[in-house]
């Protein structure tokens, strides 16, 4: 976990890229799942259409392929336990962090969802704490962000110019039981992915983590590896390591 905290001090120092600019985050928005709507829109009937047809998938066709993963990680809770008390993992936060950028569009976030809701499944299974979280931006081509730049005469070296959009499929307080899917159907509209700064969502994750009191922290990150547009965040962010 130390070299988490070190990570994110030299993060929020500057050290990491100090070339590194953010032009204004008046329109970047943090919102849960439930509250997608709000961002996005209610859906239009082209959009509800695909997200039926998703989320029937992700209940149907993918049950086979869940009910394996399943299986595992039966035998992969008792190997836990055998060397992990249970004091360990009540004291153990678990952040599944997914990329939601246009190349994760179809069926990568299909699959993607799926294995996010059988990981958070597995570790409240173990008694550790999760939540899912997700990034991608509102809009395309930098949105508001970009527009406010262009109304004031395109200033050099705006730094990031669009509007991020942090999702909170669940927190880690959330008590609910988990199921197929909990929460999880507003994350496959399609509509939905767009741009990715995975640098800032990195340190969004980060820091909902080191915020907590417990005393194990592991930050996860699904995402197809399509190159990041923060890359120097990137490279540095896969020196993150922490475990149970």
């Amino acid at each position: 976990m130390q070299r988490l905290v070190d990570w994110l001090g030299r993060l929020r120092g500057g050290s990491v890229d100090p070339n590194y600019k953010v032009y204004t985050r008046r329109f970047d928005r943090e919102v849960t799942g439930e509250d997608l709507h709000r961002v996005l829109g209610r859906p239009s009937a082209r959009v509800a259409a695909g997200l039926e047809e998703a989320w029937a998938n992700f209940q149907g066709a993918l049950l086979a392929w869940r009910m394996g993963c399943e299986l595992a990680a039966l035998d992969a809770a008792v190997a836990v336990r055998t060397t992990v008390s249970k004091d360990e993992l009540a004291d153990t936060v678990v952040a599944i962090l997914m990329d939601q950028s246009g190349s994760m569009r179809g069926q990568k976030m299909l699959l993607a969802a799926a294995a996010a809701d059988v990981a958070q499944d597995f570790i409240r299974q173990l008694g550790c704490k999760v939540e899912v979280l997700g990034f991608t931006t509102t809009s395309w081509r930098g949105g508001l962000s970009r527009r406010r730049w262009v109304s004031r005469l395109k200033p050099p070296n705006p730094g990031r110019l669009c509007d991020l959009l942090h999702v909170i499929y669940r927190s880690a307080d959330d008590t609910r039981a988990s199921g197929a899917g909990f929460g999880f159907k507003p994350m496959l509209r399609p509509d939905l992915p767009k741009e990715n700064v995975d640098g800032e969502a990195l340190e969004w994750a980060a820091s909902r983590l080191l915020a907590r009191q417990e005393k194990r922290k592991l930050l996860i990150v699904l995402s197809d590896a399509r190159r990041s547009t923060t890359l120097p965040y990137w490279r540095t962010a896969w020196t993150i390591s922490s475990g149970i």
